[in-house]
């Protein structure tokens, strides 16, 4: 299967931040004191990591699976769903030329799902703690990235 273009550059964005993730908290995992002496960025390293992952999880399994859920445009259900919610992304959806609809629907879809995961997020902050809020921004801050990447490519 040749991969999109689209899917390629949004890939290898996510790819290099989880690099760079993993990288730190391998440094520190190496390293219990310094580990213990930089446990809350270790942890928000962590929850950005988090916040990435999820993302690209869904975005992933909808673009290997794309050839299944042309019904769904080109998204699996869940992911689906919060599109229909979006009248003018499936509008533009279905004015697009036919060879445009598979990454354009994974495009917009993976928007909703973001947009939705970040709006969850945003509904904890009002009665979170002071820690939960640094966790919360930071899973925040992951959802941001991975749309950026979804948005640059």
């Amino acid at each position: 299967m040749n991969e999109s273009k689209f899917y390629i550059m949004a890939t290898e964005s996510i790819r290099a931040e989880w690099a760079r993730l993993n990288a730190f908290c391998k440094e520190l995992d190496g390293d219990p004191a310094k580990k213990k002496r930089e446990i809350a960025a270790y942890k928000c390293a962590k929850y950005r990591d988090a916040g990435i992952s999820n993302i690209w999880a869904m975005f992933h399994n909808c673009y290997r699976l794309k050839n299944t859920l042309k019904d769904t445009c080109y998204c699996m259900k869940p992911v689906y769903e919060m599109l229909l919610e979006n009248e003018s992304a499936m509008e533009a959806y279905r004015n697009a030329n036919e060879e445009d609809k598979p990454d354009l629907g994974l495009y917009l879809g993976i928007k909703a799902f973001i947009a939705a995961l970040m709006a969850e997020k945003q509904k904890k902050w009002e009665t979170a703690n002071d820690w939960e809020r640094v966790e919360l921004t930071t899973y925040l801050e992951g959802h941001a990235f991975a749309l950026a990447c979804i948005e640059n490519a």
